[in-house]
């Protein structure tokens, strides 16, 4: 009997530790971000541009780049020093194509996949914030941030021109960073 009572006690301790950070309940999402406040640094993981229609890969590493998150009512307000204005992100949900011009539709698995491995979670089961950016010359930023813990978030940047009434271009960048919490 007791060894029955050490079994359920385990489990239901497994319980409570669960990682809120796959498929979090609606308390748990809503608390997101206060608990991601605060000043962030990122890198490049992966990235492409594409000029003219011709695909080039981008250098990883390299500067590290800083960032502060903010809570904004339900949202996160996202700054850098390469947006033009902070950037709300707001919850999201199910699938985004991450495509260049020229390039078929590119799913969020096929394109982070393997980092997404390390947390151990499905991409859908992860919190997820979008957010854009208006840019010069017609163009636009779009932001998916996909939170792995506590001091970890891919974030993926798309630049283009999007929307109903954009024109392929052939030209666009798109780069996933991966941020984590700057050292104090």
């Amino acid at each position: 009997m007791r060894g029955l009572w050490i079994a359920v006690w385990a489990g239901l301790a497994g319980m409570a530790a669960a990682d809120p950070y796959c498929k979090p309940s609606a308390t748990e999402l809503a608390a997101l971000p206060g608990l991601l406040a605060g000043d962030w640094q990122g890198e490049i993981v992966q990235g492409v541009a594409v000029q003219g229609g011709r695909p080039s890969l981008l250098p990883s590493g390299g500067v590290p780049l800083p960032a502060t998150l903010t809570v904004a009512g339900q949202s996160i307000r996202f700054a850098d020093a390469a947006t033009p204005a902070p950037v709300f992100l707001t919850t999201a949900s199910g699938a985004v194509d991450f495509a260049l011009p020229g390039e078929s539709p590119l799913g969020v698995e096929e394109l982070l996949g393997p980092l997404l491995q390390e947390a151990g979670c499905a991409a859908g089961d992860l919190p997820q914030f979008e957010g854009a950016a208006a840019m010069a010359a017609g163009m636009a930023v779009r932001f998916r941030a996909y939170l792995l813990a506590a001091d970890q978030m891919l974030m993926v940047m798309q630049v283009g021109q999007f929307g109903p009434m954009a024109k392929p271009s052939g030209t666009g960048v798109r780069v996933v960073l991966r941020y984590g919490r700057q050292a104090e």
